[in-house]
């Protein structure tokens, strides 16, 4: 094998070796927010089939609330901080409280 042969196979493998590391490494290793975008627009209640409300952590700083819809499986990431949002999270824990008080 002639040396030309030999520094592309060294190099080669040097890039078989870096590429893997360097490609596809998040930049902040501790914030994993599912959320990307939030949208300030309520959906049809009675088209909800699940809302999550993930509270703040040491993964996302910031808490997160997801709707997911019946018919399309949609997740939507709803604002928290929207003055719609946080009425609307009133009113399912006024009818929560409500169920609960019925139940004893």
């Amino acid at each position: 094998m002639n040396q030309s042969a030999t520094l592309r196979t060294a190099l080669l493998c040097g890039l078989l070796i870096i590429l893997p590391r360097a490609q596809g490494s998040p930049l902040s290793r501790n914030i994993r927010c599912r959320c990307i975008e939030y949208h300030d627009v309520i959906p049809n209640v009675k088209s909800l089939q699940k809302l999550e409300i993930i509270p703040e952590s040491s993964s996302c700083p910031h808490m997160e609330i997801i709707a997911t819809m019946k018919r399309t499986r949609e997740q939507r990431c709803l604002n928290p901080n929207s003055k719609k949002i946080q009425d609307l999270l009133q009113l399912i824990n006024k009818k929560r409280s409500k169920e609960t008080s019925k139940q004893k």
